[in-house]
């Protein structure tokens, strides 16, 4: 006997169409939220794979940049080149500023005399583009002698503002602060080594006190808390922060690291605190920390207190 082999019709594969593979990736495999969320947390410090993650899905984009952006720290040395190129990158890619919550501008310079087409204030103008922002750090800033800027400022609120190796000169009372009117209200102000020019106030120069205070068209800051630390003290940055509109709203004061300098005379630099306490200050203080200068043998003693 012999048997019958029964042969079927082969069947011819066909090209997937536009249409099957839209149907391919719309029912494709996706991790879950929550594990993307734990991977991109992990590598929340590692800004170069965060990078790369933000090229992997759409899914990704967003919490990678929550970490890739969250704190940004520019470095200008010589020139403001490095202030422009970020203010230009701001200013061309608005889906990044909601991610920026912490900002540090080091070696930060104003020009006196900006060109055409060229913000004169480029703390202001990087400020105004960040809703998020809530810490701001300014590094061995030069404030130039300009006030005109000052009226055009959106104010934001800060949760902290550290200001470093502050020079400004060639300002009259009311302006040597205008850094901070920017600002409508913040939470922490961290003062360190403020140089305010000469060391004896200006003959020329209009006292606030004459005045009743700040001119009331510019707009006023609040500050909860203010630390001052000052390595070689200022006289007239004290005497100058007494007539300050913003002290009357302080609710907390921390003074450390003051140096007794050989060029003041005895103890004139904790007269000049003892002026500050007995100011407008005192009205709204809650809680004091002092750090003496060393007045002994025995060295620098805290003293805490509250009002």
């Amino acid at each position: 006997m012999s048997a019958q082999v029964q042969l079927k019709p082969l069947r011819i594969l066909r090209q997937p169409t536009s249409s099957t593979l839209t149907k391919v990736r719309s029912i494709a495999a996706r991790l879950p939220p929550e594990l993307c969320d734990m991977i991109i947390d992990f590598l929340y410090d590692e800004k170069p794979v965060l990078s790369i993650c933000t090229l992997v899905c759409r899914a990704w984009l967003r919490a990678a940049r929550y970490h890739l952006f969250d704190s940004i720290y520019v470095h200008c040395e010589k020139n403001l080149d490095a202030f422009h190129d970020f203010l230009a990158y701001l200013q061309s890619t608005p889906s990044v500023r909601a991610y920026i919550k912490d900002l540090c501008l080091d070696g930060f310079t104003e020009v006196p005399e900006p060109p055409d087409n060229m913000e004169s204030c480029y703390l202001a103008a990087i400020a105004e583009l960040l809703p998020q922002i809530h810490t701001m750090s300014v590094i061995n800033c030069q404030w130039g002698p300009q006030k005109n800027d000052v009226l055009r400022l959106k104010q934001i609120p800060l949760r902290s503002l550290y200001i470093n190796s502050f020079v400004a000169d060639n300002e009259i009372h009311k302006d040597k602060f205008r850094v901070l009117r920017q600002f409508s209200h913040i939470g922490h102000l961290h003062l360190a080594n403020v140089w305010l020019g000469h060391f004896a106030l200006d003959e020329n120069e209009t006292d606030l006190t004459e005045q009743g205070g700040d001119t009331k068209l510019l707009p006023s800051t609040r500050v909860k808390a203010l630390s001052l630390s000052m390595a070689n003290i200022c006289l007239n940055f004290l005497e100058c922060l007494r007539l300050q509109s913003f002290v009357r709203t302080l609710s907390s004061l921390r003074i450390i690291d003051l140096f007794h300098a050989e060029y003041l005379q005895e103890h004139q630099d904790l007269i000049y605190v003892g002026e500050l306490l007995r100011g407008p200050i005192s009205t709204s203080l809650l809680e004091l920390h002092l750090e003496l200068p060393r007045l002994s043998r025995h060295g620098m003693f805290p003293v805490n207190g509250s009002c």
